[in-house]
């Protein structure tokens, strides 16, 4: 049985299962919108749709030392399992809320759950 690719940074798929991930899409609205005098709310999009991934896996040490170095990465080539359209979608993201902790103490370096949140870098 054949696993589907739900996340793919820098060409490196991740231990990832359907459940370990969530993708968010939010707009972008410029500071020229608001509240009119009357009460009637402005919102001018910029950008529709800016993908933010939460991402929450265990992982062996090995892994965990791989996480650390893309980590430091100013940007990743992200691919990701568009839940809108079940295909691969590609973007430019960092990595951001990188959080670590111990969830078994074994001899081959423990099992670590690691989180954190890719976010969109793509221009406008």
């Amino acid at each position: 049985m054949t696993f589907l690719t739900y996340l793919r940074i820098n060409g490196t798929a991740l231990p990832v299962q359907k459940d370990d991930y969530s993708v968010d899409y939010s707009d972008v609205v410029a500071d020229s919108g608001g509240v009119t005098e009357a009460g009637t709310t402005i919102r001018d999009v910029i950008r529709e749709g800016v993908p933010s991934i939460s991402v929450t896996i265990p992982v062996s040490i090995t892994w965990l030392k791989k996480l650390r170095k893309l980590k430091k990465e100013p940007f990743l080539t992200v691919e990701w399992r568009d839940p809108e359209t079940g295909e691969l979608s590609t973007g430019i993201m960092y990595m951001d809320g990188f959080k670590v902790s111990l969830k078994h103490d074994t001899s081959a370096g423990g099992l670590w759950t690691v989180s954190f949140t890719l976010e969109d870098l793509d221009d406008v």
